[in-house]
C-alpha cells in the first residue's frame, strides 16, 4: 500500500492518503484577527477544499 502525499512542505505534508482515507494537517482560519466564528468557517472551508483536492468530501 503506497501513500500518496499533496501539499507537501519541508517536514510534512497537508493531504495523506493511505488506503482509501485522507488525513489532514494543519489546517487553520486564514485571517486571526476574526472572532471564533469566522475562524472556524474559514477552517471548516479550507478543510472541503483540500478534501475536494484530494478527491473526497466530508460524506
Amino acid at each position: 500500500m503506497s501513500i500518496q502525499r499533496l501539499r507537501t512542505e519541508t517536514r510534512y505534508s497537508e493531504i495523506n492518503i493511505h488506503n482509501g482515507t485522507v488525513y489532514l494537517a494543519g489546517q487553520l482560519a486564514d485571517d486571526y484577527r476574526g472572532d471564533i466564528v469566522q475562524q472556524t468557517r474559514e477552517t471548516l472551508a479550507n478543510i472541503d477544499a483540500m478534501l475536494a483536492e484530494a478527491g473526497s468530501d466530508k460524506s
